[in-house]
């Protein structure tokens, strides 16, 4: 009996765990594609912004301001609404929300400027 009953606690917890993991993977899913948008730069200043991001979760973000072009590559990290994106070394580069609406939003200093800081999915 106890063998059968370690059996079956090992079966539910490779099933809970196989689901976390495809709920994460659904999360990745859901942000995949290409986005296009405006993001403000380290400095405040809202730019012209393309972001693209894999099934795997790996992103390559292009912004463009008076300065030129600026390119970053990393990873994306999901909890909630909260997409945070790594840089190549895991630190942390950029946090965005996904709002009810679909967009990636900005948050710049606890509130969100008009007509800035949001990307639309392509």
């Amino acid at each position: 009996m106890s063998i059968l009953r370690y059996g079956a606690a090992l079966m539910i917890g490779a099933l809970t765990l196989t689901s976390a993991m495809t709920a994460a993977a659904t999360e990745v899913e859901d942000l995949q594609g290409r986005w296009r948008g405006r993001i403000c730069t380290a400095e405040g200043i809202p730019t012209k912004t393309n972001l693209s991001i894999d099934k795997y979760g790996c992103y390559v973000l292009f912004q463009t301001d008076l300065n030129g072009a600026a390119q970053a590559t990393g990873t994306v990290g999901i909890e909630g609404s909260k997409v945070t994106f790594f840089d190549n070394k895991k630190v942390p580069y950029m946090v965005l929300q996904l709002s009810d609406d679909g967009r990636l939003v900005q948050d710049v200093r606890g509130k969100i400027p008009k007509n800035c800081c949001y990307l639309n999915k392509r």
